[in-house]
């Protein structure tokens, strides 16, 4: 029974978006060893649905408890990498980049777990459904903020001055797809990149990602990858 369940044949021809997501994440971004230790401390509950032939409740449940796996394995679920298209936008055509923004959603919206809590399977769907609709908000704005005209002009300001700790404009900009939820100070008032995107506040987003763009490190920001 192990060794078929790590060939995953149970959902690769799966149409539930899920669970192709989790096909993906579990054939290209992780190893059967990971996802193996994850369960082995006494999990009886994933012992169990093997010893039911249960395996995708087995493996959601191993999944669960391996950090990022849950965010990434929506990411990759609601952006396909065959998305890309030579002949679109630019800002339609960043499929790694917002699925950096899908992981911000999803951890936005998953409840807090604490110690060895895991999230029951009621509560992966409803955050799932929940990340999706949010997530397609804030990917479409996103993109209006990358096409604003405003924010083109921001990159092409002091052109001949090179940001601090070789971070760039666009560096500052693409924080869009990693916006931070929590609220800082800026010019007496809160700011969250977060809330921005959310509520299409644009130039109050570019004014945070000027001081970005000047203080990198006070803010904790970095380049992509």
């Amino acid at each position: 029974m192990i060794r078929t369940f790590f060939q995953f044949s149970y959902i690769e021809s799966s149409n539930n978006r899920f669970k192709k997501g989790i096909y993906e994440y579990c054939t290209n971004e992780t190893t059967s060893l990971e996802i193996m230790c994850s369960s082995m401390a006494g999990d009886v509950h994933f012992m169990q649905a093997l010893d039911d032939d249960k395996p995708v409740k087995a493996l959601v449940r191993a999944l669960n408890r391996m950090r990022g796996a849950l965010p990434r394995i929506f990411a990759l679920s609601v952006l396909s990498s065959n998305n890309q298209d030579a002949a679109a936008d630019d800002a339609d055509n960043r499929v790694n980049d917002f699925r950096k923004l899908a992981e911000v959603v999803w951890n936005k919206k998953a409840p807090h777990q604490y110690g060895s809590e895991i999230m029951s399977f009621n509560t992966i769907k409803e955050t799932f459904n929940s990340s999706n609709i949010e997530f397609q908000t804030m990917k479409e704005n996103a993109m209006e903020y990358l096409r604003d005209d405003q924010t083109r002009r921001f990159l092409l300001r002091d052109v001949g001055v090179a940001g601090r700790e070789n971070f760039s404009r666009q560096d500052a900009i693409n924080q869009v797809f990693q916006p931070k939820t929590h609220t800082v100070w800026l010019n007496g008032n809160r700011n969250s990149a977060y809330e921005h995107v959310s509520n299409r506040n644009f130039e109050s987003l570019r004014n945070l990602h000027e001081q970005y763009y000047r203080r990198p490190s006070q803010y904790g920001v970095s380049r992509l990858h």
